[in-house]
């Protein structure tokens, strides 16, 4: 593993995974290729209309 993935594992394990606010339970049913849909479609939503226009 190279040095960036194994830096951005350790910031979620600590950051994310044992914050005191985060819920193991969210985590359940979680599908990657649904949520990187939803965040594109999130960020579509939020692009300038001249850009989304040219896509």
């Amino acid at each position: 593993m190279d040095k960036y993935v194994n830096m951005e594992v350790d910031e979620l394990v600590h950051n994310i995974l044992l914050a005191n606010d985060f819920e193991l339970e969210d985590l359940l049913g979680f599908n990657a290729e649904t949520a990187i849909k939803k965040m594109d479609k999130s960020e579509a939503a939020l692009a300038p209309s001249s850009l989304s226009a040219d896509a």
